[in-house]
């Protein structure tokens, strides 16, 4: 055969390759992509990620639609995804450190190794709350209160094994108290159930707590800073630095399965792009700035750090977990 026809043939077939890749990574997406949010509808997360949505589709040029898979604590969700024959134009929500209790409290068929990080969109931190009219102005007249009430005081914590739970059992050990502790589906069930005077406070984030805001006082917030739209409530830290409750906070965040970016990934850097730029836009801190959430971006790669190091992290709370939920059977 002639060589001058071989190598024009190989020439035309690489030239036939890249150029069938560089379609395929312009053409992503070529369909509808999911957003699945592995939380009740009204949560926090719904509250963020319904605009992210629609401001995505404007990025992608395709239809970003919603998909409410609750349940488990994020659990049901993710195995959902986990479990698609495609994945290649489903994205995920995420609450860090949710994913880690999931493998650590449960077996589902994922594993760390499943998902891969796509971008931050915000973080938060506990507050602890009451209703207006409760005795107590603060954390320290809550404790005060406990201490001679011992098991009385109810508090609405979102689920058991998640920061909220850590931090109200942390909180009793070093104060020597004894909430009654009541668990919820969501925050917010724990929001509504402090508004209608089912518990005496609950334990949950800023943006949870937006809609009701005229009806509640913090008592405390468990995070390094004061919250800028709750500046007259005091951290932790400044009133009971002797308890040395650590600053758990929670990360909203999105994600694919590790076959998306593994598979596709041109496409998964689009995505990741566009998460981006909808991230840092003007008109998404404005909608967040609604329900009181403060826009905090993290790409994919320092994202994947929190992913990976949160299991390690809340590794260290499985003993304390299982030894309080024994005791509330």
């Amino acid at each position: 055969m002639n060589k001058s026809y071989i190598k024009k043939a190989v020439t035309l077939a690489v030239v036939l390759t890249l150029t069938a890749s560089s379609a395929f990574a312009d053409a992503w997406p070529d369909r509808r992509v999911d957003l699945v949010i592995p939380f009740p509808a009204g949560g926090g997360l719904d509250q963020t990620l319904i605009p992210f949505a629609k401001m995505l589709e404007d990025e992608l040029g395709q239809r970003v639609v919603i998909v409410n898979r609750p349940g488990a604590g994020g659990e049901l969700g993710w195995e959902y995804v986990n479990g698609l024959a495609d994945s290649s134009h489903t994205i995920v929500g995420f609450i860090l450190p949710h994913l880690a209790n999931t493998l650590l409290f449960s077996s589902p068929s994922y594993t760390v190794d499943s998902f891969k990080a796509l971008g931050q969109l915000a973080e938060q931190e506990n507050l602890w709350f009451a209703r207006k009219d409760a005795p107590w102005d603060n954390l320290t007249e809550l404790l005060e209160d406990a201490k001679s009430r011992p098991g009385e005081i109810t508090v609405g914590v979102p689920g058991t094994g998640g920061d909220s739970y850590i931090s109200t059992i942390l909180t009793e050990q070093a104060a020597n108290v004894d909430f009654r502790q009541v668990a919820f589906q969501g925050g917010n069930e724990v929001v509504a159930a402090v508004a209608g005077g089912h518990v005496d406070f609950g334990v949950e984030r800023p943006g949870d707590l937006a809609t009701l805001a005229d009806e509640f006082k913090v008592l405390g917030a468990l995070a390094d800073r004061r919250n800028p739209n709750w500046p007259d409530a005091a951290t932790f830290t400044e009133q009971v630095p002797e308890l040395n409750i650590p600053s758990f906070t929670l990360v909203r965040a999105l994600g694919v399965t590790t076959a998306f970016k593994e598979q596709n990934p041109e496409g998964f850097q689009i995505l990741a792009d566009a998460v981006r730029r909808v991230t840092l836009s003007e008109e998404f801190a404005a909608e967040m700035a609604k329900i009181d959430v403060e826009v905090t971006y993290a790409g994919p790669e320092e994202l994947q750090v929190r992913f990976d190091n949160g299991y390690e992290y809340m590794s260290q709370f499985v003993d304390l977990i299982r030894a309080e939920r024994e005791a509330l059977k």
